[in-house]
């Protein structure tokens, strides 16, 4: 097969698996057969963020701490602790940067307290080591190249439930 068709075959099944995915009756969070939120709704996608381009890899490592959490009985009982680890380096220089938190005590069906959480992360401790001299506003243009852990339990820190996906933000320096 040529290189060519090859990727046209590739983008087409990719297409056909995510349009299943947005029309099947599984909540985007979770799709069939998978623990990991889809990465694109977790940092809230805008393809026209304004900025210069920073990309990066976000890395979660999921472990329940319960299964029937009474302060996430609105989002399906599941409290989780978060390890996340990021590393990044803006399109216009080589050098990476990372950092990495604990968010203890999310729900893991909540969606907006994890993307606030991550967000928050990113511009309070990754973006000022990118942009030393300040930014007003980013946003995550495109997330893709998801990896994940499809037999974790997340019982214990030994077995969580993990992803890692590629990210790039648009930030607008000061």
């Amino acid at each position: 097969m040529k290189p060519v068709t090859r990727v046209l075959l590739v983008s087409l099944v990719a297409s056909l698996l995510i349009g299943l995915t947005v029309v099947s009756d599984q909540p985007v969070w979770a799709s069939a057969g998978t623990q990991v939120p889809d990465p694109g709704a977790l940092l809230g996608v805008n393809p026209s963020a304004p900025g210069k381009k920073v990309i990066g890899t976000l890395s979660i490592f999921y472990t329940v701490v319960s299964e029937s959490s009474s302060t996430c009985a609105d989002f399906g009982g599941v409290e989780v602790d978060m390890r996340v680890a990021m590393r990044a380096k803006r399109a216009d220089a080589a050098e990476l940067r990372s950092e990495g938190e604990v968010i203890r005590g999310q729900c893991y069906f909540n969606l907006t307290a994890q993307r606030n959480a991550i967000l928050s992360l990113i511009g309070s401790q990754l973006l000022p080591k990118l942009f030393p001299n300040g930014f007003t506003s980013f946003a995550a243009k495109d997330v893709d190249n998801l990896v994940q852990d499809e037999n974790g339990q997340g019982t214990t820190d030994a077995d969580p439930f993990f992803m890692m996906t590629d990210f790039t933000l648009g930030v607008v320096p000061k």
